[in-house]
């Protein structure tokens, strides 16, 4: 794999350390809403995109959610923005991307998260010049999240004329798994974020981490 010229990170639960903290304002929205809060354990084992699929998954009903989702948004941001102020990278982060910058390999961050919010964080880590993208979801209202990161990482390889067989993308999901299956990128799942690490084994990534800094020998190849 000595040949990858590209890495796309995810954002929350792969780079940045608020798998708690989501779990912690969705607990928030369950419970406003009468509804029994989870556990981490559970949390992992149920965690897909979209989000109205992931809540209903949890026993939230689907209608109500869709007629609440502004407040449901409202609410969870209200928390989530202070509380991520005390989140931190994932260990390792800040040395990966040193590292792929030195080699002179390009990073990007491909999300669902709104790539405003990203570039606090990126500012307060001062890591912002160590990727050449930031591409975010626009769409705020969390009801109605697409699945357009796909759509949106083949854009950008196709604008920069970029082998998908010089790709990894790496991820804490099974939708960044089944992104690089299905635009023939390399593809690394990182356990201990948003989704278990049997169901990340499952989706059959090429790698599978415990660490970010693990990923420095797969990219040059070892």
């Amino acid at each position: 794999m000595s040949n990858i010229e590209l890495v796309v990170f995810d954002w929350n639960g792969t780079l940045f350390n608020d798998v708690y903290t989501v779990v912690a304002c969705d607990n928030i929205v369950l419970t406003t809403y009468n509804y029994s809060s989870v556990g981490i354990r559970k949390y992992r084992d149920n965690f897909r995109q979209p989000i109205i699929d992931h809540f209903e998954d949890l026993g939230f009903n689907r209608e109500l959610f869709e007629q609440e989702s502004d407040n449901i948004a409202q609410l969870f941001s209200y928390h989530y923005e202070k509380m991520a102020l005390k989140c931190d990278l994932r260990w390792g982060a800040k040395k990966l991307l040193l590292e792929i910058a030195r080699q002179g390999k390009q990073s990007i961050i491909l999300s669902n998260h709104p790539a405003e919010l990203i570039d606090i964080h990126l500012n307060r880590f001062k890591i912002k010049h160590l990727f050449s993208e930031i591409s975010g979801n626009d769409n705020q209202k969390i009801c109605h999240f697409k699945l357009a990161k796909e759509d949106r990482l083949k854009n950008y390889l196709e604008k920069h004329e970029i082998d998908p067989q010089n790709v990894i993308i790496i991820g804490d999901t099974i939708e960044e798994v089944e992104i690089g299956h299905n635009l023939g990128l390399y593809t690394a799942a990182i356990s201990n974020g948003f989704c278990s690490k049997s169901r990340l084994k499952v989706c059959q990534p090429d790698h599978l981490i415990t660490n970010l800094v693990q990923l420095i020998d797969i990219i040059n190849g070892g």
